[in-house]
């Protein structure tokens, strides 16, 4: 589903070898491994994926060839490992990502719907119930701009300006003060947006923080497990 939903087609040699060659098992393995760096290298750190198609033809030709027969072997090969992004360049990047509502509004769901199922048991919240609530909304009015200070135009696509809510508890509140807000996310019963009611205000200071918070969440999910 990731892969699609980003349009990452970069894996295709690699998959296209790995089902003729690994059991169902391994392949499924080997699938999540390349969710997790895909979300790393080309939606968070946006890396070339020139340089990436190439070196996932040399693992492809690997596989073909039996030099990886499980997917324990492609995450430990160097062409995977140089791909990789260390984790503090993928929370550094993650830290002051912006996603345009308008163009990636499935994006945007994906990441934080990610993000509060691994803070709520697994539990992931469906399209019908919820929706994505810009914090500052995405068309201030003079009072907004006021109270957030300096920085409100950069703020407003960040993804730490966003949370999930209840559909109707997002119409609800519309472009309501973030006192108003505040008072709904805490009662809300979802994590992310629980957060964001810790603060007692909302400016550029406090997006810096949530947003630092949420990468520090998604370096746990989007994570392959490296022997130090």
């Amino acid at each position: 589903f990731a892969l699609n939903l980003f349009t990452i087609k970069q894996p295709i040699a690699i998959f296209l070898a790995a089902y003729e060659k690994f059991p169902a098992k391994e392949f499924v393995t080997l699938m999540q491994y390349i969710v997790v760096l895909s979300m790393r290298y080309n939606v968070i750190c946006g890396k070339s994926a020139k340089s990436q198609e190439s070196l996932y033809n040399d693992i492809a030709v690997n596989i073909s060839n039996g030099k990886h027969s499980r997917a324990s072997h492609i995450k430990k090969a160097p062409e995977f490992k140089k791909l990789y992004p260390k984790d503090e360049d993928f929370i550094a990047m993650f830290k002051t990502k912006h996603m345009a509502n308008i163009q990636t509004v499935k994006k945007i769901r994906y990441i934080l719907t990610e993000i509060e199922a691994s803070l709520s048991g697994g539990i992931r919240m469906t399209l019908e119930s919820s929706s994505i609530e810009h914090v500052l909304p995405q068309n201030p009015d003079p009072s907004w701009k006021k109270s957030f200070g300096d920085g409100w135009e950069d703020a407003i696509d960040r993804l730490g300006n966003m949370t999930l809510l209840g559909t109707a508890q997002n119409k609800k509140i519309g472009t309501q003060s973030f006192a108003d807000k505040r008072a709904v996310y805490q009662k809300s019963g979802i994590a992310i947006a629980k957060k964001i009611a810790d603060y007692d205000r909302w400016d550029k200071a406090t997006v810096d923080n949530y947003q630092t918070w949420l990468a520090q969440q998604a370096v746990k999910i989007w994570h392959i497990p490296y022997e130090t």
